[in-house]
């Protein structure tokens, strides 16, 4: 009786374990179901993100090549000035940076601008600020505050749209240089000058003054003749390489350790001044991200 009774319990426990473990494999299957069902799902998600990634990147370089047609490259620069180099290191694959050359003659008319931002929003800028210059310089001339003061008219007219809230703005620097007479003049809005003569470097500050913006003016643009010998180096550059943080301290490299270095390689040839400044410029940035665009021209006078 009691053997009996024990059988009819142990057969009901078998058979709830039983419900259980079926339960527990339907639970399994469907859960299995769901996770594959997922996994397809982010599987085909992955697959349209890489084919919209692929989509971006071709337009983006596909811009890059549009925005090289405006900005004077390297090689396009020592064509015109055989004794110069341009350090270019844009902090995506577009540039907020950009150099600008004319030549006229014996006159030769060089900027270097800043834009707002960097990546498509700064590329868009530069060749709105390109297109801009060259329109300028076929109105008003060679004159280097003629030409930041009218760019600036441009620039307010154009882009600053005060119910947006967006003021697009650049900093810029211009000199024009005459071969024959080795007459340097230089202008720049909120962008300085830096000359290099026997080792010993002078910087030239430009005017507190920003194109495109009514804030942050403290002064009027104008123009400093700059006092130039046979064999002087003449720097123009943008603010990415002195605010690069790096180092042993992971501090800004600052302007003041930058002029050091023009001093230091100033009486190398430019090809050797554009590889030192390079091997300078990433050994101090190490492995911290490149926080802005960087552009920095040389010139032997």
């Amino acid at each position: 009786m009691l053997t009996d009774i024990y059988i009819n319990e142990l057969e009901k426990q078998v058979a709830d374990l039983k419900e259980q473990v079926k339960s527990g494999n339907e639970m399994f299957e469907m859960t299995t179901n769901y996770m594959n069902k997922i996994q397809n799902e982010l599987k085909a998600s992955e697959a349209n993100l890489k084919q919209v990634n692929k989509q971006l990147t071709d337009s983006i370089n596909y811009a890059r090549h549009i925005q090289k047609a405006f900005i004077t490259g390297n090689e396009a620069l020592q064509q015109i000035i055989p004794k110069s180099f341009l350090f270019f290191r844009p902090k995506d694959i577009l540039s907020g940076d950009f150099l600008w050359v004319q030549q006229d003659g014996a006159d030769l008319t060089v900027a270097v601008g800043d834009c707002t931002g960097h990546g498509v929003p700064g590329a868009m800028l530069t060749v709105y600020m390109i297109s801009s210059l060259n329109q300028v310089y076929a109105e008003v001339g060679k004159d280097p505050a003629q030409l930041l003061e009218k760019l600036d008219e441009y620039a307010r007219e154009s882009l600053n749209n005060s119910s947006t809230g967006v003021a697009d703005s650049a900093e810029i620097g211009i000199i024009n240089y005459n071969l024959n007479t080795g007459k340097l003049v230089f202008s720049g809005a909120n962008r300085p000058l830096v000359r290099v003569r026997k080792g010993k470097s002078e910087k030239f500050r430009g005017s507190r003054y920003i194109l495109g913006r009514q804030v942050r003016r403290k002064e009027e643009i104008v123009n400093q003749e700059i006092p130039v010998e046979s064999d002087d180096m003449v720097y123009l550059f943008s603010d990415g390489f002195v605010d690069q943080f790096g180092g042993p301290q992971n501090r800004k490299y600052s302007t003041r350790k930058l002029r050091h270095l023009l001093e230091d390689v100033s009486k190398s040839s430019v090809n050797n001044q554009f590889r030192m400044i390079s091997t300078e410029y990433d050994q101090w940035k190490g492995q911290n991200k490149q926080i802005d665009d960087t552009v920095l021209l040389g010139m032997r006078m």
